[in-house]
């Protein structure tokens, strides 16, 4: 239950993320995304417009990398369960993601500047 009310709280802050990312700035939603992320490392497929990305990790837990090395089950960032991650600029291009130990789901939205 604990976790749930985590997430549910992480899911309605993950916009005002955005804007405390970028303040003075009007961002718009420019898409959404949900990866069940597995064996094989995972990258975005990125809405045009986009400068801007909060992934939050559901279920399970990853690793990242957003330097353009490749990811790998032991070698990246780690990121549990119920954590937020932000994604900004060409940061977005060379993200990839892979599961820890089991599948995980990930969400993604994306933010650019307003239009």
């Amino acid at each position: 239950m604990y976790k749930r009310a985590l997430l549910a709280a992480l899911l309605v802050l993950a916009p005002s993320l955005a804007w405390a990312a970028c303040p003075g700035t009007t961002r718009d939603t420019t898409g959404y995304q949900r990866f069940t992320v597995s064996t094989t490392a995972t990258s975005l497929t990125i809405p045009a417009g986009t400068d801007l990305g909060i992934a939050t990790v559901e279920t399970g837990a990853i690793y990242f990398a957003d330097d353009g090395t490749t990811v790998t089950a032991t070698n990246g960032s780690y990121a549990p369960s119920v954590s937020a991650i932000e994604i900004c600029g060409p940061q977005l291009g060379r993200f990839q993601m892979i599961r820890s130990t089991a599948d995980s789901v990930v969400t993604v939205r994306y933010y650019g500047l307003g239009r």
